[in-house]
Order: C-alpha cells, then sequence, then structure tokens
C-alpha cells in the first residue's frame, strides 16, 4: 500500500526491497534461505509469501513456500508438504478474500489451495485436456490472480494460450480468452485484476503487456520488453512488468536478453 516493492533474484535467491523513491536495499538472510525465487505474494496479515525452486537447474524439481515478515527479518516455512508427489515447478501464487492461499504449478498442471494457515492444502483446479486433433496437446498453468469483483481465481496456460475464470464458491471455470490458432500466439505467463476488474496479461511470447477486453479480444498496451514474465497492478494506475529471459536458462546457447528489470507503465498517461 505504500509503494513499497518486493522483488527477488531466480539466480541467487536474493530478495530486493525498493522504496517508493527508487532506492533498493537487500532483506537480510534471503539469500542463504531461497535456492531460486520464482513469485511472491502479499498476504493479509502483512508478511510476504514466496516462492522457492530450491534450484536455477531446470532439470530439477521440487519447491517450497516460505513466509517471510519484512519488518522483522522472520523467514519460515509456510506450506511444509502437499502430497507424496511434492512441487514440481512452483510458478505463481494469489490468496482471495478470505484469506486462503492458491498456487500453480506447471509441472504438476495444477492448482493447489491452502488455509490462510497453510494448512488443509488440495488440487482445486486442473485445466482440461485438450481435444485430441489439437495442434499442441501439451497443458501447463502458471499465472494466477484474484478478481474480487467477481470473487473469482484467473489461471493462465501458456501451452494452450488460454485464460481461465474459476469460481472461488465451487470452482467451476469458464474460458475468458483462447487463442486458438490465430498467428503470434502470446505465450501467457502472469496477469493481474485492478479494483475495476480489468485484466493485464503478460504476454511473454510477445513480449508485451495485454489487456483482455469484456469481448474476449486481446489489446497490447505495451511491447518490445526483455521476457515479459509478469505483471502486478498497483494504485493509482500503474502496472509493473518484471522482465526475465527464461529461455537463456533453458537454452544455454541463446543469449540473455539483458538487462533483467522492472519497467512501470502509467496508465494515467497517454504513452
Amino acid at each position: 500500500p505504500d509503494q513499497t516493492i518486493y522483488t527477488g533474484s531466480y539466480s541467487t535467491g536474493t530478495m530486493y526491497v525498493i522504496s517508493p523513491s527508487a532506492e533498493v536495499s537487500e532483506l537480510p538472510g534471503t539469500a542463504d534461505a531461497i535456492g531460486a525465487f520464482t513469485g511472491i505474494t502479499r498476504a493479509p496479515d502483512g508478511s510476504l509469501i514466496v516462492i522457492d525452486q530450491n534450484d536455477t537447474d531446470p532439470r530439477t524439481t521440487g519447491g517450497k513456500l516460505w513466509k517471510i515478515v519484512p519488518d522483522s527479518g522472520e523467514i519460515s516455512e509456510f506450506v511444509t508438504s502437499i502430497d507424496t508427489t511434492g512441487w514440481i515447478a512452483p510458478n505463481d501464487l494469489t490468496f482471495d478474500s478470505a484469506g486462503r492461499l492458491y498456487v500453480t504449478d506447471p509441472g504438476r498442471n495444477e492448482v493447489w489451495r491452502f488455509e490462510p494457515d497453510g494448512s488443509g492444502g488440495t488440487i482445486w483446479f486442473v485445466p482440461p485436456q485438450p481435444a485430441p486433433d489439437a495442434i499442441n496437446t501439451r497443458r501447463a498453468v502458471t499465472g494466477i490472480a484474484y478478481d474480487m469483483t467477481t470473487d473469482s481465481i484467473l489461471v493462465t496456460d501458456p501451452e494452450q494460450n488460454i485464460i481461465y475464470r474459476v469460481n472461488v464458491s465451487d470452482g467451476v471455470y469458464t474460458v475468458i480468452y483462447e487463442h486458438g490458432a490465430q498467428p503470434n500466439p502470446p505465450g501467457f505467463d502472469g496477469l493481474t485484476v485492478t479494483p475495476d476488474g480489468t485484466i493485464y496479461a503478460a504476454a511473454l511470447g510477445q513480449n508485451g503487456i495485454a489487456r483482455v477486453e469484456a469481448d474476449g479480444t486481446l489489446v497490447y498496451i505495451a511491447g518490445l520488453f526483455r521476457g515479459a514474465s509478469d505483471v502486478d497492478y498497483a494504485a493509482p494506475g500503474l502496472l509493473y512488468v518484471s522482465n526475465f529471459d527464461q529461455a537463456s536458462i533453458v537454452l544455454p546457447v541463446v543469449a540473455p536478453q539483458l538487462p533483467f528489470a522492472i519497467d512501470k507503465i502509467d496508465l494515467n498517461t497517454p504513452t
């Protein structure tokens, strides 16, 4: 609420605090605790819940969730276990209005839900199987955000280029955007929702940020990023975009699109 930004390094696990005047400092103890920072959200009590994939090697699996209290520096494991399979590639997370936590794992192609204290983990949403004749039969769920205007959870699938809306109350889902066989697939990753229900998605495949219109169309509002992997909204009218070229991690021969950065889009201005 005070415009402080928290982010982290996938490579080192170090978390950073960025003040409203853009002064950057490290959060003590995070580099030692976190192996590979992947996602972050703010809990209702003001603490931070962080996804740690343990290792930056994409061939490894696993992960954990940390609870970090910025004021005291306390770091503790939040969700200690899920099932015997465990996390494969936890990616993104969000809270609903009741304080329940939702976590995506594209390695499992599942969304898990936990009680406010991190207990009671259950598989909450699994995207439907693609049609047998689909060009791409792979599935994944990556980005996730809570929409308070409809009490629903939004989930992205970059493999199928679909955005789902899942009701918190009953788990029933609808497709609010599906790219299909159109050219220039967005390759959705993270997404965010403004207080009035406007949806913005990071189109990693196009290195752009797009707005999802009420009629189900996609309108790009900004582009030419360096790996637009996530987007978050902050009042008044600001979008923050994380630039993270994941291809260079999976394919060592690909040069990273440096610099890794956070860009700001001011929705209050015409450009």
